[in-house]
């Protein structure tokens, strides 16, 4: 890829980013809708290359470090009990909803809806963060019960996508093919947390003994880790992704000692601000704007499904405890906050997997865009709804 068009697209990505963020949204939207106009659906100024695409693969890879390093699993553990419902919820109707409306609308076959499915089921703890920060509803009850219901369920989303991606491609059949890859899951989930519990503490004390946990060395480290869990994430059959946010799960002060804060902030700076826009941008690059006229009612109920779903999980996941259907109703607007994983997932199902054609990732793009818009809105007016009292039992 020329210089140039590499300096094109990297101000056109941050720029485009910037300004969505300026408008209280989060960059990813941004850096699609610039790939889409700039790119060769639209004005076809630049176009995809290997180079862009090992940047784009690099940048998701830190991203998930970047999200993992910024969870704590003991925290997330404690969580579990009171979100686990409302996580799990969010996980199993949009994805039911989405499986019907790929099959049984768009004529689409079991692979196709199981991921559509998945992907739809996705809240974005990045773009949670950033609106409850707006909203300045953070350090609420309500924020936080958001919060700790999007992390466990970036979990549970990466655990399906991983079984769902196994399955697809895997040549066997029946009961054997779901037995074999919840055996690999199984296998990489159990051992990659047998390693991150038991092994990386030892190895960072190790490498701090030798002097090479500096500045440069803790990031270094870090990147290496990251791309061990990858490789052995992709191995098992389940994508790199998941391998990528487990490593940042497990790597913490523990491992990189006093540097460790000033890591995730070079993730961050690095993965994030730099390399991950070039992903989402170059994503822009594969959207089918055909499919919005040829299959309008697929489109629309994919979206119905994705919307749908998250307000039914919300209202339904909180039943049992003492809160009011309408703080789940308002639960269920935060949850309809996308915009990171999901893309994620939609380009490797598209173009590594090769499950769902550029129409069903279309789609996708676009019910990430026509949920996540109203989500500040409707958070804002659904918290005024709450009768008083209720916004703080949640």
């Amino acid at each position: 890829m020329p210089f140039f068009d590499l300096t094109l697209v990297v101000l056109l990505a941050w720029g485009a980013g910037s300004l969505a963020s300026k408008l209280g949204y989060p960059a990813v939207l941004g850096e699609l809708a610039a790939g889409i106009v700039f790119g060769p659906p639209l004005l076809g100024l630049v176009g995809p290359s290997e180079t862009l695409s090992m940047l784009g693969v690099l940048g998701v890879v830190m991203l998930m470090l970047f999200i993992g390093m910024q969870v704590d699993p003991e925290e997330l553990l404690r969580s579990a009990s009171s979100s686990l419902l409302p996580a799990a919820a969010g996980l199993v109707i949009p994805a039911g909803l989405g499986y019907v409306a790929v099959t049984m609308v768009g004529g689409g076959s079991s692979a196709e809806g199981l991921m559509v499915g998945v992907i739809i089921a996705t809240t974005a703890l990045a773009t949670v963060s950033r609106v409850l920060l707006d909203l300045q509803m953070l350090q609420t009850p309500f924020g936080r019960r958001l919060l700790c219901v999007s992390l466990l369920e970036v979990v549970l989303v990466l655990v399906a996508f991983a079984i769902v991606a196994g399955l697809s491609t895997s040549e066997a059949g029946g009961s054997s093919t779901l037995a074999l890859v919840l055996l690999k899951a199984g296998g990489f989930l159990i051992g990659a947390t047998a390693v991150g519990w038991f092994a990386l503490g030892p190895l960072g004390d190790l490498v701090r003994r030798f002097g090479l946990v500096g500045r440069p060395g803790a990031f270094t480290l870090t990147l290496v880790i990251g791309l061990l869990f990858s490789a052995a994430s992709d191995a098992a059959g389940l994508s790199f992704v998941p391998g990528a946010f487990l490593a940042g799960l497990f790597i913490g002060p523990k491992v990189l000692g006093g540097p460790f804060t000033e890591t995730v902030h070079v993730v961050r700076d690095v993965g994030v601000g730099f390399l991950t826009p070039l992903f989402f941008f170059a994503a822009g690059f594969q959207a089918d704007l055909n499919f919005i006229v040829e299959e309008p009612a697929l489109l629309a109920a994919i979206v119905a499904a994705a919307f749908v779903g998250k307000m039914l999980a919300g209202v339904l996941g909180l039943l049992p405890s003492t809160a009011s259907w309408r703080e789940g109703v308002v639960l269920g607007f935060g949850m309809n906050g996308r915009g990171g994983i999901d893309v994620i997932m939609a380009g490797l199902a598209l173009n590594s997997l090769h499950v769902i054609g550029e129409g069903l990732f279309t789609a996708l793009i676009l019910t990430t865009f026509l949920t996540t818009l109203p989500v500040p809105i409707l958070l804002q007016k659904g918290v005024r709804w709450l009768k008083p009292g209720e916004s703080t039992s949640l």
